[in-house]
């Protein structure tokens, strides 16, 4: 009687155990989308000064927020620190920065976004006129923006994850990067109308078996005020449709875009997807010289000419499936300042 009864409180014991285990991150991550859902439609962040530096060592506090709002915009001034971020130095590229991250893994970041910083002589045209537009939609941790922030430039980035908007505020903030440099949204880009309400699941792997609802507002890159042309904008589509590029069309037309990064997956995209995009920027955008790229590696390729674009669309990569392309419009950029490698795609999707 006594061991059945032993055995009972272990099963209970290690019950209550795991549903703690499975239930904590589950409720961390929900209050963490709860406490989320007031960040306005458009977000400023502002540095947080010397204070910032301790902000991976400081125990948890309470958020202090100063809102001033206009007709079109919401300016939010924001001091926040949180338990949950591991802070690692970025330092493979000059210049170096930090950056806040869950558990301390670097995102890798030595592939041809270099090559392309390079060719675009980014950080000395951040350096000599700071108002030098960066765009990022699907920001993700924000290395690719916050490292433009660094150079100089003057940055938007766009990310529909709590989470990753959470750790990019803290990333500006141990950085102390100029309130003008740095432009947050915690909006979805979208040729659906500024303010559409739209509902995802969320990608951030949290607990193993679920799903967490997220509600962000729409955003158009045609609706946004911008101050001058944008000189690079990065898209990372993941397996998303071409909304993004789409809710650019005006801002292509009247040739206020540059430079474009384009990523997508080649294989989880489908065939029809990959066709969209592709004869979206070959045939509405008209860039003048197309340059494909692995994302892990260094080498451009190209240019693509019409027959290399009309075929894309087909092809795909089982062991490199993300693919970026890099689209060239400013007409400063000439071909020969391109160092690439000849195209073949037998051998660049073999």
């Amino acid at each position: 009687m006594y061991s059945i009864q032993g055995r009972r409180e272990k099963l209970m014991t290690a019950g209550l155990f795991a549903l703690i285990v499975i239930a904590f991150p589950l409720l961390y991550y929900t209050d963490l989308v709860e406490s989320l859902k007031s960040i306005p439609f458009q977000v400023y962040i502002e540095g947080a000064g010397s204070r910032a530096e301790s902000v991976a060592e400081s125990p948890p506090t309470t958020t202090t927020e100063e809102t001033t709002t206009t007709p079109t915009t919401t300016t939010t001034a924001t001091s926040t620190t949180t338990p949950f971020e591991v802070v690692v130095d970025m330092n493979e590229q000059t210049p170096a920065y930090k950056l806040a991250t869950r558990n301390g893994t670097k995102p890798f970041t030595d592939d041809a976004r270099v090559t392309i910083f390079e060719v675009l002589n980014l950080y000395d045209k951040c350096r000599q006129d700071s108002s030098t537009i960066v765009v990022d939609v699907g920001a993700n941790l924000g290395d690719f923006g916050l490292y433009t922030a660094a150079c100089g430039c003057t940055v938007y980035m766009f990310e529909v994850e709590p989470i990753f908007v959470a750790l990019i505020r803290i990333s500006v903030q141990i950085n102390a990067f100029s309130p003008s440099l740095i432009h947050l949204y915690h909006n979805i880009v979208s040729d659906e109308p500024s303010k559409s309400t739209v509902e995802l699941k969320s990608a951030v792997d949290v607990t193993a078996n679920a799903e967490i609802p997220i509600e962000v507002a729409s955003i158009q890159l045609d609706d946004i005020s911008w101050p001058s042309s944008i000189f690079l904008l990065k898209i990372d589509f993941d397996d998303g449709e071409i909304d993004a590029l789409q809710s650019a069309q005006q801002l292509f037309h009247d040739k206020h875009i540059q430079n474009l990064i384009l990523y997508y997956n080649s294989v989880i995209n489908d065939q029809t997807t990959k066709q969209n995009i592709v004869k979206h920027v070959k045939n509405d955008l008209k860039p003048r010289f197309v340059y494909i790229f692995h994302s892990n590696g260094k080498q451009l390729y190209g240019p693509l000419n019409h027959v290399h674009l009309e075929e894309l669309p087909a092809l795909e990569d089982k062991e490199q499936p993300v693919i970026g392309l890099f689209a060239v419009f400013d007409r400063q950029i000439r071909r020969k300042s391109i160092k690439a490698e000849r195209y073949d795609s037998k051998l660049f999707f073999a």
